[in-house]
């Protein structure tokens, strides 16, 4: 995609051109651009906005629903498959749902400090009493 900016400095640098005797088809191509490209970013004497990140686009029909997203997310980090599938179809929050099982298995200090993380009490216990 191209930007805003570089849309503007294209836009500017055709109708430069095109005010010096240059024809539009030849203006444009030099920039490698074609001439209903040109015409499009240059609708009502402003220069267009890519409108392709601002689209609203619907879900895709394959898009996972959120509970299978949570079994997926546990399975993924080593909990047992009769834990995750309890906590991935419940309905809890994320507050009460922290304190099941399954959660504390796949979120135990083990894992967290094999993922480089560590703890925040033995970190302030570090701190404090060192």
């Amino acid at each position: 995609m191209i930007s805003l900016q570089d849309r503007k400095n294209a836009v500017n640098l055709i109708e430069q051109t095109m005010e010096q005797g240059a024809r539009q088809l030849a203006a444009c191509q030099v920039l490698g651009l074609s001439v209903r490209t040109f015409q499009r970013w240059k609708q009502e004497d402003n220069v267009k906005v890519d409108g392709r990140k601002t689209a609203n686009r619907p879900a895709p029909a394959n898009k996972l629903t959120e509970s299978c997203t949570k079994i997926r997310q546990l399975m993924c980090l080593g909990v047992e498959i009769r834990m995750v599938v309890g906590c991935g179809r419940s309905s809890k929050g994320p507050w009460r749902s922290a304190k099941t099982p399954g959660i504390n298995q796949a979120l135990s200090l083990a894992y967290l400090k094999s993922q480089g993380l560590y703890s925040l009490r033995e970190g302030w216990i570090k701190l404090h009493h060192s």
